[in-house]
């Protein structure tokens, strides 16, 4: 799978499939440019090629994103509204702008109680233009607001009045606001999670008990330094045959020298 790598991440947790969308919403023809840059991102082809391995498995999709491109996360908003499988949605830091639309996707829909999700108008960049390209661009930009807006009524069960309201302020909502108006189902609940873990059976072994077994393993790990130490001393140095050959040598020659001069 080409993914940009470390930007669109997959992997099981605890026997769940668990997809994060971390980084920027853009298109595929821009996303070698974020990669080149180091900078996080997600392109729609990434999200279809992922979810395509999974088989329709239920799936796990954290969000914490601040948003992007419109027409690239129209298409990833397809590609998990056409996944067969049950996808529940959990938000730990941010869904801000077209990611908090991402977030609708889910079938289940938790958000920490610190993080913060955001809408707003869709912006363009109009550019040097008559005023024919600009009255354009404004309904491009109001046509995207009305079907963003639409979703997110069909998604949380407010009017899409309400909705458009909300995108004209560029409304942020605590995990507690988004709760009320019906954009996530379930505030995350720390104090549980907690509970959980206190209860859990105990894994690790008595103090004693640990304690004794690091003493044996550090004993035998000492043991088997020890002889490798040994194997790797190096035996004493010999000198080399033809040094004692010569040193033999020069002493019989000494000791002739020392005959002929006693005679």
């Amino acid at each position: 799978m080409a993914n940009l790598p470390g930007f669109l991440r997959f992997a099981q947790e605890n026997g769940a499939n668990v997809l994060r969308i971390e980084g920027i919403i853009t298109a595929d023809e821009w996303g070698w440019w974020y990669q080149a840059m180091a900078i996080a991102a997600i392109t729609p082809s990434s999200m279809r090629d992922q979810l395509a391995s999974l088989g329709g498995a239920d799936l796990t999709l954290i969000i914490d994103s601040p948003g992007g491109d419109c027409d690239a996360g129209a298409a990833i908003y397809t590609a998990l509204m056409e996944y067969p499988g049950r996808i529940t949605v959990q938000i730990p830091g941010r869904a801000h702008s077209y990611a908090s639309l991402l977030a609708m996707t889910g079938d289940r829909r938790i958000m920490s109680p610190a993080a913060k999700m955001m809408l707003h108008n869709p912006y363009g960049d109009i550019g040097t233009c008559d005023y024919r390209d600009a009255d354009s661009a404004y309904q491009g930009l109001l046509n995207e607001r009305d079907i963003m807006a639409a979703l997110y009524a069909e998604a949380t069960g407010q009017s899409v009045e309400a909705i458009c309201d909300m995108m004209d302020a560029t409304t942020w909502l605590d995990a507690q606001s988004a709760l009320d108006r019906g954009f996530i189902h379930e505030v995350q609940d720390f104090q549980a999670s907690q509970a959980f873990q206190e209860t859990a059976p105990a894994q690790e072994a008595p103090p004693i008990a640990h304690a004794q077994g690091l003493r044996q393993v550090f004993a035998l790990e000492r043991a088997a330094c020890m002889r490798r130490l040994e194997a790797r001393q190096a035996p004493t140095p010999q000198p080399p045959q033809d040094s004692l050959e010569r040193a033999a040598i020069a002493e019989r020659c000494r000791l002739m020298v020392a005959d002929l001069l006693n005679d």
